[in-house]
């Protein structure tokens, strides 16, 4: 994907969310401008997310239908856990398929959190710890396609905003 399309992003969310799409096979058509996922025939399917399409942040602002979500799934964990769960129902490995995950949460003063999974040979992963969900999700694709943790996704992985109480005026 150009620039251009994920303008609002920095460069290292721009070669993630690049590499996530590689990674999962989508595919962006290029007359509805959605993202969109091959089936078995090669023809594109549109990735349908509670009633509305997965588009680009310059395609989601120039449409004037609101029937589309922008595809942030770094941004959006809703949408990542979305993509994880196409990944796994798409997965074709037959030696071996996810069991089971979990996540896994720290301290109490650590907001950060891991998710671990467990394959049916037995092989158990844990993610590094992230504040980002989606990062957790993206670790996880990254153990099972390659059977490591190629990248560490904490370049991106910004810890939540603090609100500062306001004082009440009498």
């Amino acid at each position: 994907m150009e620039n251009a399309l994920m303008c609002m992003w920095d460069a290292n969310v721009i070669g993630v969310t690049n590499a996530l799409i590689s990674k999962l096979g989508l595919e962006k058509d290029f007359y509805s401008r959605n993202i969109c996922i091959p089936d078995s025939e090669g023809d594109l399917r549109d990735l349908d997310y509670k009633g509305k399409y997965l588009r680009m942040p310059v395609d989601y602002y120039e449409s004037a239908y609101g029937d589309s979500i922008m595809f942030d799934p770094v941004n959006n964990k809703n949408i990542m856990k979305f993509l994880f769960d196409i990944f796994i129902d798409e997965w074709d490995d037959n030696s071996y398929y996810l069991s089971n995950y979990f996540k896994v949460f720290g301290p109490a003063n650590d907001p950060r959190s891991q998710l671990h999974v467990m394959m049916s040979d037995g092989t158990q992963f844990t993610t590094r710890k992230y504040y980002n969900s989606s990062l957790q999700y993206m670790e996880i694709i990254d153990f099972m396609l390659f059977g490591e943790a190629r990248f560490s996704y904490e370049a991106i992985d910004y810890p939540p905003e603090i609100e500062t109480k306001k004082r009440k005026r009498r």
